[in-house]
């Protein structure tokens, strides 16, 4: 189960490092334009909200996991 969602963190990370890269690109080609920077500062602001969020429910997922695993020995002794 924790194998699962440490596969899930890097495909994660992958996936924010390629949109960190267009969205680079897109900076650069709108450099000049007024709103983006607002619109930038907003989604920052945004994606760290998101990032607190998916740390707390890592931290409660890693937490489920034990109690799953003693759900699962306890099954199999009583069966």
């Amino acid at each position: 189960m924790q194998e699962n969602f440490k596969q899930m963190q890097v495909s994660h990370q992958k996936s924010l490092g390629k949109k960190e890269k267009q969205l680079q690109i897109l900076q650069e080609i709108h450099k000049d334009e007024p709103k983006l920077t607002k619109f930038i500062s907003e989604t920052i602001g945004l994606h760290d909200q998101l990032l607190q969020q998916q740390k707390a429910l890592g931290k409660k997922i890693s937490q489920w996991s034990y109690y799953c695993e003693m759900s699962d020995k306890i099954t199999h002794q009583v069966v």
